[in-house]
């Protein structure tokens, strides 16, 4: 009923690999908003979930493993496309006690082709709310011995001083009961002597951008002020929002440099 009612694109994911986006036409996504508004919302995700979470952003997510001995990152290995629509029904039973014809209806409306669409305003909470009990569960685990434990949508992020022997493989198995995988080749234990980093910012002492991408945004402000805002564009090899993106992310962590840098740049496009 719902499937023809979405569109298929690829997008670049800077890595010379594709993501592909399945995204609802006007009409559904209205439907799907109306819906996320009205009843998803009406139940929040467990507290460790911070990714697409009203008020909650990166930063948030960061922060809790500043300045910890140990940092374990572990990736779900395609996310959204895990999630079938069995899971979506239970999500829409159990946590909003929805039945019946209205249920069937809402799991059709949330779903393409019996998985979870990365394009739907739906499928970033429904996802969240999917692993409401695997998050309870890992939360519980890692307080136990004192571990911070947050994620944000497909990342997972474990701090402390120490990280138990055998902990990646009791995830592994938790999220394989589940009808995840994980992505072997982006788990990672970093110590403090090491570049520890966070769903994209840098962690060991304070939350920031890395080195290189701040140096990079003075190389690009120094050259627009000195040259331009057509020659800071070609050499950046970015769109003037992309770099404005860049500089205003700061502004979540340290608003100062944020401020004074989009001036700079508000200089340089007048």
């Amino acid at each position: 009923m719902y499937d023809t009612k979405y569109k298929r694109f690829p997008i670049s994911k800077g890595n010379g690999k594709v993501r592909w986006i399945t995204a609802p036409n006007d009409d559904l996504k209205s439907m799907q908003t109306d819906f996320l508004r009205d009843v998803l919302y009406a139940k929040m995700p467990h507290s460790c979930a911070t990714g697409f979470v009203p008020g909650l952003s990166i930063v948030d997510n960061a922060k809790r493993h500043v300045n910890k001995r140990l940092v374990l990152n572990i990736d779900i290995k395609d996310f959204f496309g895990s999630i079938k629509s069995k899971s979506v029904q239970s999500v829409l039973k159990e946590h909003y006690g929805l039945s019946g014809s209205y249920l069937d209806d809402k799991v059709s409306m949330c779903t393409w082709k019996g998985e979870l669409p990365q394009g739907s305003p739906c499928s970033p909470h429904i996802a969240n709310m999917a692993l409401w009990d695997f998050d309870h569960w890992l939360s519980d685990l890692c307080e136990e011995v004192e571990l911070t434990y947050s994620r944000y949508a497909d990342d997972l992020t474990i701090s402390g001083d120490t990280i138990p022997k055998g902990l990646v493989s009791k995830i592994r198995l938790k999220l394989g009961s589940l009808g995840y995988k994980l992505a072997e080749n982006k788990i990672h234990i970093n110590g403090q002597h090491r570049r520890q980093m966070v769903t994209g910012l840098v962690v060991n002492k304070k939350v920031q951008l890395p080195r290189s991408i701040r140096k990079w945004i003075r190389a690009v402000l120094h050259s627009g002020t000195e040259l331009g805002l057509d020659t800071m564009l070609e050499k950046s090899n970015k769109e003037f929002q992309q770099i404005q993106g860049y500089v205003g992310l700061q502004a979540l962590y340290d608003k100062q440099t944020a401020t004074d840098q989009l001036q700079i740049l508000k200089q340089i496009s007048k």
